[in-house]
Order: C-alpha cells, then structure tokens, then sequence
C-alpha cells in the first residue's frame, strides 16, 4: 500500500500536472496515453503477487484499495456539483469512469488470485449447489451430507477426515456416526448407477478441497429456492461425475449473466450508467468475488432484477412484473423490491 501511494504522490499526480500545464487535455491522443502510462505506474505498484504464486492481496489491503477507488469516484461527483470544466463533459467523465472499471475489476477479482492460488471455482460453494442440484431428487435439502459420510465410508474403509458434520435435519453438529446410522435409506433412493456418479462427484470434490473438507460438512447445507433447483438440476446433470471441466462449467455462467446484465444497463439508459454499475457492483461491501464468485448461478436474480428494473424503465410493465417476480422466487430477498415498484 506505501508503494501504491507513494507511486500516486510522486509519480501519478506530477505527471497529470504536468500534462495540464501542457495542454494536452485538449487532444483525445494524449490522454488515453497519459491514461495508459498512469495505469501501468498503478500496475507496477500494485501487489501483483499471484502473477509469481503469491496469495494475492490481503483482505484489509482490499478494502483500503477500494476506499481509494470509491474517494475518486466521489471526487468526479464533486467536480461535476462544483461546476469543473472537465467534470462536467460527459466525454471525459467517460473516460475517467473507464479508467476507474480499469482498476477496479482487478481489485474485485484480488489482483487475479480470485480465492487464492489462482483458484477461480469457489469449491465450498459450488459443491453444495453443484451435488445438492443434481442430486436433489434422491437427496431434497437434508440427506446432503449424510450421503456423503456414507460415500466416504464406502470409498475409503470407514476413514475419514472429521468426526463432526451438521445434522440438516435439526442444524446441530454432532458426531459422524449419527448420520451414518441413517444413511442406508438415504442411499437406497439411488439406482446403482446414480450412486457411482455421486460416489465419484464426491470423492474429486474431497480430493480438491483437502483439509478443508471437515468444514464442509459443518456448513449448512444446500438451501435454494425450489424454483432456483428446478433451473439448477438439469444444468447440473449436465456435468459428467468427476469432472473438473464440467465444474469450470457451471462457474462461467455468472460472469455471462453478469456482462449480459451490464449491456443491458448501456443500452436501456447509456455507456456512463452502464460504467457506474460496473463500479458499484465490485465496490459493493459484502459482495466480493470471495463471497459467492466462481459459483454456481448466484447471480441469476440480480440479471432477473435488472432486466425487471430495465423494463419498467421503458413502461413494459407485464415482463417487468414477471422478471420481478422470478428474481423473487429465486432468492426471496429481491420481494420488498418487488412491493417498492408495484
């Protein structure tokens, strides 16, 4: 962080005003190379350190990287309300508000660490939306982690990584062996065939998830709405037991909801508010990508809301009601939007 200030008071800041004094603001050229050359001083500074294996940045370093973001964003608004000059053409606020998405995405994304080592698929929370989706019809919201106690048990002569697991039934943590007292007709709602594909799709999630797998099982489960699983199952059964690629998958679709969400935004309203969503989106406290990125469909409603808010917006009330409502039975939440635009 020193560094990144220091390469902002010492380097950033004199080169601005240098170019000022210069007057090269006046031609579009020199200041997307000013840009360019202001944005690699802020590459070079940053904590690149997953570019040669680190664990990217730390949490506090995270934050502080978005107060400083946020401060200049707050910044361009005070220009604009004091009446600046450059504030106040939309051209440039463009281009200062690309800058900011320019550096900001990296900070959403922990300098491209994402969940630490390079590891994009948030393992803990796919597993449960991943397994608990596509085996719902043997497993509905209780028998997740039972079955898979009893899969480890077959799989590996009755040893095991942890003695505790959340029973989902009462939400108590209790020793394994009550679970894996009930767990026979748990596993007889399987077919054969059905219990070899679970078998294998929770053997490789043990396997990548490692010592951290006991914390799996002291989770609370897979808790979506009905509606979410009657979308999430079939794309799930998708996914071939065991495969890596195929969770890789089902990650991938949250970033295209998320960009088909942000183009929306630029064609119903323009390219500025479009750019301001982008900011808020991975500025937003609570929602970082260590939170439910690299998951599976989480992002569904937020599209549904947006592309609800986006007609409303053009007076098309019906899909806008229908596209509310679907947000709604998808995580619950969005309802006192739904009640705040009715």
């Amino acid at each position: 962080m020193i560094v990144l200030v220091s390469a902002l008071l010492l380097i950033v800041l004199p080169l601005l005003w240098w170019v000022t004094c210069r007057g090269w603001w006046a031609d579009a050229k020199s200041r997307r190379r000013v840009w360019l050359v202001v944005l690699g001083v802020l590459a070079m500074s940053a904590p690149w350190t997953p570019w040669v294996g680190g664990d990217g940045a730390s949490f506090d370093l995270l934050k502080r990287g978005k107060l400083l973001i946020l401060l200049a964003i707050l910044g361009v608004f005070g220009a604009r309300m004091a009446g600046v000059g450059w504030a106040r053409e939309r051209t440039r606020r463009l281009e200062i508000w690309a800058v900011l998405a320019l550096v900001t995405v990296p900070v959403y994304f922990n300098f491209f660490d994402f969940h630490g080592a390079r590891t994009f698929v948030h393992l803990h929370d796919v597993g449960h939306y991943y397994l608990g989706a596509k085996y719902y019809p043997e497993l509905g919201y209780g028998d997740l982690y039972t079955a898979m106690l009893r899969a480890e048990a077959e799989t590996h002569d009755n040893r095991f990584q942890s003695i505790e697991a959340r029973d989902l039934e009462t939400y108590d943590r209790v020793h394994i062996r009550t679970l894996l007292q009930k767990s026979e007709p748990v596993k007889a709602r399987f077919t054969p065939e059905r219990w070899h594909e679970f078998k294998l799709d929770a053997e490789r999630l043990r396997q990548r998830l490692g010592p951290h797998y006991s914390t799996f099982l002291l989770d609370h489960g897979f808790n979506p709405t009905p509606v979410w699983v009657l979308i999430g199952g079939p794309i799930a059964n998708l996914v071939p037991a065991g495969s890596d690629t195929g969770l890789l998958f089902l990650t991938l679709l949250d970033p295209l909801v998320l960009v088909l969400a942000f183009w929306v935004i630029g064609r119903a309203f323009d390219a500025e508010i479009a750019l301001l969503a982008v900011l808020h989106f991975c500025l937003l406290f609570g929602g970082g990508f260590g939170w439910v990125g690299g998951g599976f469909l989480r992002y569904g409603w937020l599209a549904c809301v947006v592309a609800g808010a986006v007609c409303l917006h053009r007076r098309r009330h019906w899909p806008a009601g229908v596209l509310l409502a679907a947000a709604t039975m998808l995580r619950v939440f969005p309802a006192p939007w739904c009640c705040r635009w009715r």
